[in-house]
């Protein structure tokens, strides 16, 4: 946890820290664990904005049943643009997260696997390009 200053909550202090003994450093080095930091930051800003988009959402479609259901005839047209567009946001958050999970981790995790299943591949050789493949 970060230091706390005002106005900040929980979403704004937490980060990850990574720290790493032998014999793992020799594979997670420093910049591998400022690259690890700067991913684990970014998911975690998207995931941020999908739970506060999707509090919005729920409290607009509970407002449309109750207090908004008495004014529609006023706000009706206007009211349903605004959840559609939080449904398009939703939607898209939802799209993006697929897409770093099944599309990005997933299939570096199958090159991983196929280079290190590869004959004749020396450890050595893996040491020296682990930040190509593992990382990038």
């Amino acid at each position: 946890m970060l230091e706390l200053s005002h106005g900040e909550i929980g979403w704004d202090v937490f980060t990850l820290e990574y720290k790493v003994d032998a014999p793992l450093d020799v594979i997670v080095t420093p910049y591998c664990a400022r690259q690890y930091l700067k991913v684990f930051n970014f998911l975690w800003r998207v995931k941020r904005v999908e739970f506060a988009i999707t509090g919005a959402w729920k409290r607009s479609a509970t407002g449309a049943r109750g207090v908004l259901a008495q004014v529609d005839d006023i706000v009706g047209k206007d009211w349903k643009r605004v959840r559609g567009g939080s449904a398009e946001m939703i939607h898209f958050l939802c799209q993006l997260q697929y897409y770093i999970l099944f599309e990005v981790h997933t299939a570096r995790t199958l090159l991983t696997r196929r280079l290190l299943n590869r004959r004749g591949i020396r450890l050595c050789w893996l040491f020296r390009n682990r930040n190509v493949h593992w990382i990038h």
